[in-house]
């Protein structure tokens, strides 16, 4: 994009937020349900009409599916106290991270609602595994 390859690309807002704060890539919309709070005044593609449209990009600690609840928990309590350090939510903040937080739980049913509606993505595509 800044070199002038390609018109249009989706990407992270981590990768980009600096380019657009420093007025080299011109935003057009996120790819949330929700605005940005690190670039709030950025819409989303639902509200320009595309609707119900939800990429969100994500990042999360997992842990192998026998890993013993305590360790879970000790983790999980670990990760949170690290996320609510103001100087790291500032860090991630500068660098175009929402942090949303949840319990384990949250997180497990969340990535099982995305497993189906990436396999219709997937599907509908036509991309295969050759």
């Amino acid at each position: 994009m800044i070199a002038g390859h390609v018109q249009m690309m989706f990407a992270t807002a981590s990768s980009v937020v600096s380019h657009i704060r420093e007025g080299r890539l011109r935003p057009l919309a996120v790819t949330t349900l929700r605005r940005s709070s690190v670039v709030p005044d950025i819409p989303t593609m639902d509200e320009l009409g595309i609707k119900n449209f939800d990429a969100t990009t994500w990042h999360g600690l997992v842990a192998p599916a026998r890993t013993p609840p305590a360790v879970v928990e000790a983790l999980h309590g670990a990760l949170a106290a690290t996320l609510d350090d103001a100087a790291v939510a500032k860090s991630l903040g500068d660098l175009g991270i929402d942090i949303i937080g949840g319990t384990p739980a949250n997180f497990s049913a969340y990535i099982r609602s995305e497993i189906p509606k990436w396999t219709a993505i997937v599907k509908a595509s036509g991309a295969r595994l050759d």
